[in-house]
């Protein structure tokens, strides 16, 4: 059953054939394979005249209507990170499969982070400096401060920090700042770029998520022996979709 909906020519009538004619536990199945291999064709159908068609069939209708909110859910984690694009444009980058595109994401962090000196306190370079007063320290830290913040500037690139509209300074411009300002331009810095990584590290892992309890839900389909009868030729095609 499986390679007969995989490879009709018919599939749409093949499917209103299979479901007219078997219950509800076998029609589960074939909406799976319908689902697994003709998924764009799926996503054209008039979706109330499909689950008209089911008309008594509980676990088949609440099956589709499960996927259903798996799919949009994809399709709207597709759109937020279709956004992400316009904005983290490293080419190489969309090459990437999806695994590969969150390890690239969380090795960006871990590199962002280790300029901070990162700890699991969470006590990041730039906080420690805030009571300092010491003149000489002062001046050591402010060249230290900014030295971090020039290794952040070509870990990200001046297009990242454009498109996420993230301000940045020259080096004039920095040193002109009291210390206090110094420190909350860094700071600055360290929040806006950590709330976006955080936030692309958690779209992409959900893309993934997601994914995967897609494929897991089309995987599990029991075996079919059900040989359809003729089916090509009393049935209008344009009424089902």
């Amino acid at each position: 059953m499986e390679d007969i909906i995989k490879n009709t020519k018919f599939p749409v009538l093949l499917l209103y054939v299979l479901l007219l004619k078997n219950d509800d536990e076998e029609c589960c199945n074939i909406l799976k394979y319908f689902l697994k291999y003709h998924l764009e064709i799926y996503l054209k159908l008039n979706m109330s005249k499909l689950i008209k068609l089911l008309k008594e069939k509980d676990s088949s209708i609440k099956l589709l209507k499960n996927f259903n909110k798996l799919l949009i859910n994809q399709i709207n984690l597709l759109n937020k990170i279709k956004k992400i694009k316009n904005k983290f444009n490293k080419n190489r980058f969309w090459y990437k499969n999806v695994n590969k595109q969150i390890e690239y994401l969380v090795d960006l962090d871990n590199k962002f982070k280790s300029i901070f000196e990162c700890n699991k306190n969470l006590n990041f370079f730039h906080y420690r400096l805030e009571y300092i007063k010491k003149e000489t320290d002062i001046m050591f830290f402010t060249n230290e401060l900014y030295f971090r913040l020039s290794k952040v500037y070509k870990l990200f690139g001046y297009s990242f920090f454009k498109n996420h509209k993230i301000l940045i300074t020259t080096e004039l411009d920095f040193f002109d700042l009291d210390y206090v300002n110094k420190v909350n331009y860094v700071s600055y810095i360290f929040f806006k770029i950590e709330y976006y990584l955080s936030r692309y590290i958690y779209l992409f892992k959900l893309y993934k998520y997601n994914q995967h309890d897609i494929e897991l839900f089309l995987s599990d389909v029991k075996p079919l022996d059900i040989i359809p009868d003729n089916f090509d030729s009393e049935i209008d095609y344009q009424e089902i979709i």
